[in-house]
């Protein structure tokens, strides 16, 4: 644990270790009954340092040989990230930003890049904001940081070649191994490949006589339509709403050309996802495959993220990935077109 230093003590030092910081910070105005504040690791969530706060102000110092990322908090209107490096560090905790330092200078611009963008940006966008400043910070704590944001971005081939030259701190992520196997998988099943199979449960909760039946996607791509894969759980609050403003529209609307299948993924048991089913306007198949692992079809598709919503052809090759809104009935109309 980081000591904070005492006023005596600093009174009495004629020098400065050359790896010694000091933070200094203001809470804002919005929480000045607060008394006291906590340094966590970010990391590892362990307490560093639990500091006073007096007429609104607090200081943390100690010193360091590495860099180590921690989070100042209150709570969580008044906190802020900090790079703990030699050297004298500002913080204001309404604001959010730590500055002073080198990295926590640069973990600054990198916020108010990312803040800058607008609400209508697109994904694209955001992935060129992170591939800038992970190539500014590549040698970095920081750069380790956004790496493991943009790694999830990033194709197999991408991600391979740019571990090629990275920095030890982002070749020893412990979620590279995770998220190479998923992009290899995600590589496999991409647009234009055919789709895998896999073994599931029906879900019925209307008809109980064909209510957890044995069945399979390939049971469905074999009815000779189109197929829309909802990859979804009754938990994910993005699913449902793709569920209730798209898919509930699009089903009906399409009904007769293309086979609509909710493939139900991430879950406790199959009583949540009936519970889900009851609560949305789910007017289509819907079939159970447990929990998470290797034997969830959400990682032979390398799927990370839900809901994950694909459309594969009648001939079984797979039209489109990771489709939402208004994009999901333009890959429709695309495929019907043909």
């Amino acid at each position: 644990m980081i000591l904070v230093a005492s006023a005596a003590l600093l009174a009495a030092c004629n020098t400065t270790p050359n790896n010694h910081f000091v933070i200094n910070g203001e809470v804002g105005a919005t929480a000045t009954d607060a008394t006291e504040l906590a340094v966590r690791n970010s990391k590892t969530g362990d307490t560093l340092a639990v500091c006073p706060i007096t007429d609104g102000h607090f200081t943390y110092e100690g010193d360091t040989d590495t860099v180590a990322v921690a989070m100042i908090m209150i709570d969580r209107d008044h906190r802020a990230q900090v790079y703990i490096e030699p050297g004298q560090i500002a913080v204001n905790l309404t604001d959010k930003v730590a500055t002073g330092t080198p990295l926590n200078d640069a973990n600054a611009a990198f916020a108010a890049a990312n803040s800058a963008l607008s609400e209508d940006a697109t994904e694209e966008e955001y992935i060129a904001l992170l591939k800038e400043h992970y190539t500014l910070n590549a040698a970095n704590a920081l750069g380790a940081n956004i790496w493991s944001d943009l790694m999830y971005y990033l194709t197999f081939d991408e991600m391979t070649a740019m571990l090629e030259t990275a920095s030890d701190a982002v070749k020893n992520n412990p979620r590279n191994e995770r998220m190479l196997k998923a992009k290899q998988a995600e590589q496999n099943t991409a647009a234009g490949k055919p789709f895998v199979d896999f073994p599931a449960k029906t879900v019925d909760i209307k008809n109980p006589a064909n209510d957890g039946k044995d069945t399979t996607l390939g049971a469905i791509v074999a009815q000779g339509k189109p197929v829309l894969v909802d990859f979804w759980a009754s938990w994910c609050g993005p699913c449902k709403n793709e569920i209730r403003k798209f898919l509930s529209v699009y089903a009906p609307e399409y009904k007769d050309k293309v086979n609509f299948v909710g493939v139900a993924v991430w879950e406790d048991s199959v009583e949540d996802t009936k519970k889900g089913m009851n609560e949305l306007p789910i007017s289509w198949p819907v079939i159970f495959t447990g929990g998470r692992g290797d034997e969830s079809p959400t990682t032979a598709y390398g799927v990370m993220g839900i809901p994950h919503i694909m459309l594969i052809g009648a001939d079984g090759t797979i039209r489109a990935r990771g489709l939402r809104g208004e994009a999901i009935k333009k890959a429709i109309e695309e495929e019907l077109a043909k």
